[in-house]
């Protein structure tokens, strides 16, 4: 769904990607709404609510449900109102704050956006707004921003992507992380290297991959569902499964921070202190060992902690070499690490940046920042 006043061009350069992908063998249909990439009349009633139930009625079976700025609160009323119909929600730049839900704040948060958007996407953007009209948009987007998004979001309780351009001030990185944890397991919000809020126009192949990513992910959920097995997974596809996240994962942080791992953790024992995973006596091991000696290991039963646990060795080794890279005189090198890597594991889990704040928040009690 186009975003306020935008049409299915706004799309465009996005899903020519996309459609490219095999994560969307099914199809991608843009549907064009009142406010929405198509005029209203005086009567309409242009609500997030009311709009979700023509989302609804437009076609039957599971789908994943894409949208951008005020659409994204269009996607999450639809799926709390037909939780078991979608199968997850993709939201680009998501409106509205309640922090920024006056015409004031709207307006403040546009202009620190405005500034960092290319100027060739004017022309566009001038015959998509006149298509929807001035007055609609103004009658819509009165409408969305006294809608929370939060509250539908929890109920429906769906796996979701929440996606932001890295100089989007109308939905600025807190609201997006505070959206992904409200979603389902699998839910993550990620920011972008490079754009601001017009990203599906302006940066479609970057937002096609990140999107695809998600959907392979949820196509490999709705299987590993239907073949059963502990946490969903066959026993013997597990170890298969933990490589295929971590390289998922992996390319993920070389987006947000532009560098890789030395070594990326596989099965093989290099002996060298490199963790290494394995698979022993029907439980999942990471260990590390040097010279013949066991360094470390940790035993899990779960696949989705194992590889927690093997991306926040690699996210704390470019992590540290960033700081290294970017010093600061005088301050305790932590207070850098520590902020990249509750950001870089969050934006891959919210949970895991979660759990890595707690960690260093422990760590802390006991040996505190000592800037000099």
């Amino acid at each position: 769904m186009p975003g306020l006043g935008l049409g299915p061009e706004a799309w465009e350069p996005t899903l020519t990607r996309l459609r490219a992908t095999p994560a969307v063998a099914d199809g991608v249909e843009v549907l064009t709404l009142p406010g929405y990439g198509r005029p209203a009349s005086a009567g309409a009633d242009l609500s997030p609510e009311a709009l979700a139930r023509l989302v609804l009625a437009h076609r039957g079976g599971s789908v994943v449900l894409l949208g951008h700025s005020a659409s994204c609160q269009l996607a999450v009323n639809a799926a709390a109102m037909a939780p078991e119909r979608i199968a997850g929600l993709v939201l680009v730049g998501p409106t509205t704050d309640p922090r920024a839900a006056s015409w004031r704040g709207l307006v403040a948060r546009w202009l620190r956006t405005a500034v960092h958007e290319t100027p060739r996407q004017v022309p566009s953007l001038v015959r998509q707004y006149s298509r929807t009209t001035l007055p609609v948009m103004t009658r819509a987007m009165d409408a969305a921003r006294r809608d929370d998004p939060t509250g539908p979001l929890a109920r429906a309780a769906v796996p979701t992507l929440v996606v932001r351009g890295h100089h989007d001030a109308i939905s600025p990185q807190d609201w997006t992380t505070q959206l992904a944890g409200l979603g389902a397991p699998g839910s993550r919000a990620v920011t972008l290297p490079t754009g601001a809020h017009m990203v599906p126009l302006t940066h479609g192949p970057l937002l096609a991959e990140t999107v695809a990513t998600f959907l392979s992910d949820l196509h490999g959920r709705r299987e590993r569902r239907t073949q059963g097995g502990p946490h969903g997974i066959p026993r013997e596809g597990r170890l298969a499964e933990v490589a295929r996240r971590i390289d998922g994962h992996v390319a993920h942080l070389e987006r947000l921070s532009g560098a890789r791992p030395w070594h990326v953790t596989d099965t093989e024992n290099l002996d060298a202190g490199y963790p290494y995973y394995r698979e022993e006596g029907g439980r999942l091991v990471l260990r590390a060992n040097e010279r013949g000696k066991v360094l470390s290991e940790e035993w899990t039963d779960d696949v989705d902690e194992l590889v927690r646990l093997v991306m926040r060795s690699h996210v704390m080794e470019v992590a540290t070499k960033h700081e290294a890279r970017h010093r600061r005189r005088g301050e305790d090198s932590r207070r850098q690490w520590f902020a990249l890597a509750e950001e870089w594991l969050g934006a891959m889990d919210p949970r895991w940046g979660e759990l890595e704040r707690a960690h260093h928040e422990r760590i802390l009690v006991s040996h505190p920042f000592r800037d000099k």
